[in-house]
């Protein structure tokens, strides 16, 4: 493994894990005030398209840390409309 496939691995853990913080929190409190819809619809269509290119182009750390954050920022869209109608998380 090359030093700049370590680099991106190393990367790829780092901004997978940023997002975990964010989604335990929302679990817990249920509290998606602060969280910008058009921002998580972004970010959840960017993650996606992330994850095919690096599919459609074998790119080991692009598939794999895409693989992992699309379920979570996915997750965390589907938390902020849920709980945006509801006025609540229950």
């Amino acid at each position: 493994m090359s030093s700049t496939e370590v680099i991106g691995l190393i990367s790829a853990a780092m901004t997978t894990l940023s997002f975990i913080p964010q989604f335990v929190r929302i679990m817990q409190t249920g509290d998606v005030k602060a969280i910008s819809t058009p921002m998580f619809l972004m970010q959840t269509l960017g993650v996606g398209g992330w994850f095919y290119y690096g599919v459609a182009t074998n790119a080991a750390p692009v598939y794999i840390a895409n693989g992992i954050v699309f379920p979570l920022v996915l997750a965390i869209l589907i938390m902020k409309i849920k709980y945006d109608k509801s006025g609540s998380r229950h």
